[in-house]
């Protein structure tokens, strides 16, 4: 299971600010599990529609694939477009304080 810990999240979020938001590639990296995951299963599901009965499960896999990988670019899309305002609004010296691993008050 993924770590989402105050540290990790403060550390991916210092790298958004020196790359001026969350780039594609770095986001990719992260998720690559997630979709080898997904790879995997619609492989299995092309390897089974050669059975004529299974097509349509096919399809479905390679449909779902598809839909979470145009979802998670719409998500960094949206996030690079909000960007600017993010910028401004975090309080960069806490998530500093939380990347060193020290502990922040609400």
């Amino acid at each position: 299971m993924a770590d989402f810990s105050d540290k990790k999240l403060a550390l991916h979020m210092l790298a958004a600010r020196d790359a001026d938001g969350y780039p594609l590639a770095a986001f990719l990296r992260r998720s690559i599990g997630r979709y080898a995951i997904l790879v995997t299963f619609a492989g299995i599901l092309a390897i089974l529609s050669v059975n004529p009965s299974a097509r349509l499960l096919c399809v479905a896999g390679i449909g779902i694939f598809a839909g979470s990988v145009l979802r998670d670019f719409g998500w960094v899309r949206t996030a690079n477009r909000q960007w600017p305002f993010t910028k401004k609004a975090v309080d960069w010296d806490k998530v500093q304080k939380m990347a060193d691993g020290e502990l922040v008050d609400d």
